[in-house]
């Protein structure tokens, strides 16, 4: 490695080749032991737009709040505004594709695709790169194969959306599932942090 390269962040992996095929009519469901754990829903069909918001938004804090180790609800509400902002404008722009796992009616799970545009190659003329965002189950929920099948859709929708790649930040729970999936770490990848915003 040249010198004052550094390694790629640990868990950054990347994924090509062909999606993996979902259930029909995207009503796929995660089943261990024969009981049906989840039914996934699209971002779109999970009710109205005011409704689905507020459930992306929710979800998304409890992701991170289960990342870090916090409580949801210590988050200050100009963050929790901002965070459901971003999802939104994004949602409605179609660069953010969200898939939810319900069990009994209730979301315990979601997963999402943001898409990011890169410049096209000779050899390849999509070029756009899906980022796997927040797979986040319910902790009640989980090793019942709703993130499996919350990543699966989330990779089958690659074709329709015009995704090269995939990659994503994956914790080392999350890994042995996601290398499973295809996905390989990239010894290229860097990362470097922005300067603060001014004022702090």
């Amino acid at each position: 490695m040249a010198r004052g390269l550094r390694p790629p962040p640990p868990g950054h992996l990347s994924r090509r080749g062909p999606a993996p095929t979902p259930s029909a009519n995207g009503a796929e469901r995660a089943r261990r032991g024969g009981r049906t754990a989840a039914r996934l829903r699209p971002c779109g069909s999970a009710g109205p737009a005011p409704t689905t918001s507020k459930l992306l938004t929710r979800l998304r804090l409890a992701f991170l709040a289960d990342h870090r180790g916090t409580d949801p609800s210590t988050c200050s509400p100009a963050f929790t505004a901002r965070t459901a902002g971003w999802l939104a404008e994004r949602t409605e722009s179609g660069r953010l594709h969200t898939w939810f796992a319900e069990v009994d009616d209730r979301a315990v799970g979601l997963a999402s695709v943001v898409l990011h545009d890169l410049p096209p190659r000779p050899e390849e003329e999509r070029t756009l790169v899906g980022h796997l965002l927040h797979v986040w189950v319910d902790p009640a929920h989980r090793r019942l194969g709703i993130g499996r099948a919350l990543t699966t859709a989330c990779l089958a929708a690659g074709p329709e959306l015009g995704v090269r790649a995939f990659s994503l930040h994956a914790t080392e729970d999350g890994r042995p599932l996601y290398e499973q999936l295809g996905f390989e770490p990239v010894p290229t990848w860097m990362e470097r942090p922005g300067p603060p915003p001014q004022g702090r």
